[in-house]
């Protein structure tokens, strides 16, 4: 089966790159409805463009929980894999950076929408709201929640919290900002450097900011550290159904 599986890849006329992340998805549990690749991206573009429709009916206001994170996944994921919407059973390894313990998911996202809506509260300016935008791109890519597709649901709750506060863009309505680019600012992000990410959102919604603003962390990103296990004085849940 395995054998028979690499030569309908094969036969697809994939890229290297494209050859990899389909064997590797493959392997990590597909429904036996997606057979190929292409069949994987239209799925999974199909579900970003309903997840993005599901964030603007609920109004997300920017502040990622860990329900939200699941139901986005959900959404995005619901008609690939059997296990859509589920946090990883597993410690991983991202580029280096390894994940929150599987058991502190939640209390990890706990963390994140606190701080998030701190930073919320005080955001009277552009810089100051794609600060914390970037700030939550770096947490979730560190907390690596999913097996796979975290780029994916983080991207589109990060652009549906930009669309909050200055509407809608070409960008969102396409779901993810363009591929190398977010790439290389996720990149950045993980490694504590906002900046990228909050100038590219600020320039692809078309808005002004001052080369002078400070995008420096607010707070640690890294997952597993002890303020994980405080009690927040204020949990903040964003109760939500995504229709």
């Amino acid at each position: 089966m395995e054998n028979n599986f690499l030569e309908r890849t094969a036969n697809e006329s994939l890229s290297e790159k494209e050859r990899t992340t389909w064997v590797a998805v493959k392997r990590k549990g597909v429904l036996p409805k997606i057979s190929s690749y292409s069949e994987y991206t239209a799925a999974i573009a199909e579900g970003m463009s309903e997840a993005s429709k599901a964030l603007v009916r609920i109004s997300y206001n920017g502040i990622p929980t860990a329900k939200l994170a699941q139901l986005t996944h959900h959404r995005i994921f619901s008609e690939v894999t059997p296990w859509a919407g589920q946090f990883s059973k597993l410690t991983l390894n991202s580029g280096g950076f390894i994940s929150a313990d599987p058991g502190k998911m939640a209390p990890e996202y706990d963390l994140l929408a606190h701080q998030s809506a701190t930073l919320a509260a005080s955001a009277d300016s552009d810089e100051k709201w794609a600060h914390m935008l970037a700030f939550n791109v770096a947490r979730q890519m560190r907390i690596h929640a999913f097996a796979d597709g975290n780029k994916r649901t983080t991207s589109i709750m990060t652009l549906a919290g930009a669309t909050h506060r200055w509407g809608d863009s070409m960008i969102f309505r396409e779901h993810v900002l363009p591929g190398q680019l977010f790439e290389s600012c996720i990149k950045e992000a993980k490694k504590g450097n906002l900046r990228p990410m909050a100038e590219t959102l600020l320039h692809s919604y078309g808005r002004t900011w001052s080369t002078e603003y400070d995008f420096a962390l607010p707070y640690k990103i890294h997952p597993n550290y002890e303020a994980v296990d405080m009690e927040l004085s204020e949990p903040i849940h964003q109760s939500i159904k995504m229709r």
